[in-house]
């Protein structure tokens, strides 16, 4: 993860935009820069051990990410704005990081791997397994905020940022919204990270108007940090300013034997299961990871 000097100034610097921000006002930090710096250190400890592990309902026992994962080819344009003949033009996640110029929106069919791609995003950068030049990951499973809870509110909290407001002899918590917006904007612009909002198309249907507004707010403002959103193809069905939405493809016949041959670590399991699999009516179904990866594990389980 980025050394300790290097964040330490990012986040004096975030912390001196946000006063610039709420000048003239008097106001405090709740905490400490030395607390600030510590909050994302537990929230990358928290990332390192959530993305360490493949594990679902078919699988015997863990498979560790970084081993089994391969890159997947992204279309570069969705298939919804293409022309029926119009040939595809596919890269790859890290190649698409370095050269966009805006926000990311990682879109794709279930099981296609929208979520394991983010997952290796973060381990990449927590791990200098990259020469991406952001300084670390924040990650929000967008299903699991609660009801009370919103897209700022959470990144507050993951970051501990907390702003005292001074009324007559007293300091009480900051109340006034926009400037609360605002200085979350300023603070993650400075921090140069890269946020992910994973699972937009999970979240209660009656809170998507309001996850859009946030979401919009953070690519309007925020150009320093990349802001990456992923949700099922059918499900994004609104125009996010200052970003651009990219598909997941199916898997190719290389990536299948590639996937395979990493799963199994004895060779010749691969080749019967490839054998097997190429052969049988889940062909097609397998193009998507999740199926792969179940049918994998369930040959691993069975020996059929």
């Amino acid at each position: 993860m980025i050394k300790d000097a290097l964040l330490g100034t990012l986040v004096s610097e975030a912390i001196n935009e946000v006063k610039k921000i709420l000048s003239p006002k008097e106001i405090s930090l709740k905490f400490s820069k030395e607390e600030l710096v510590n909050s994302i250190y537990q929230h990358n400890e928290f990332i390192k051990n959530y993305t360490k592990f493949i594990s679902f309902k078919d699988l015997k026992g863990n498979k560790y990410l970084n081993q089994q994962y391969i890159d997947l080819d992204i279309e570069l344009q969705p298939k919804r704005y293409k022309a029926k003949d119009e040939d595809s033009v596919k890269k790859q996640i890290n190649s698409i990081i370095k050269n966009t110029d805006g926000h990311i929106v990682i879109l794709g069919g279930p099981g296609a791997g929208k979520t394991t791609t983010v997952r290796r995003i973060c381990q990449t950068v927590l791990s200098f397994e990259t020469d991406l030049t952001f300084s670390f990951p924040l990650l929000i499973n967008l299903r699991d905020l609660s009801n009370s809870e919103t897209i700022y509110s959470k990144i507050k909290t993951i970051l501990g940022l907390e702003i005292l407001d001074k009324k007559e002899d007293n300091f009480s918590f900051l109340n006034d919204e926009n400037l609360k917006v605002r200085y979350v904007n300023s603070y993650l612009n400075s921090l140069k990270s890269i946020i992910i909002l994973d699972g937009l198309d999970e979240v209660n249907p009656m809170r998507l108007d309001s996850f859009y507004k946030e979401i919009k707010s953070l690519v309007t403002n925020i150009s320093n940090s990349l802001i990456i959103t992923t949700c099922r193809t059918a499900s994004f069905n609104v125009n996010l300013p200052n970003s651009t939405e990219y598909e997941l493809c199916n898997l190719s016949n290389t990536q299948i034997d590639e996937f395979v041959n990493k799963w199994f670590t004895e060779k010749e399991k691969a080749d019967d299961f490839l054998k097997e699999l190429k052969s049988s009516k889940f062909l097609d179904l397998s193009l998507k990871p999740i199926t792969l990866a179940h049918l994998c594990a369930i040959y691993e389980r069975t020996q059929k």
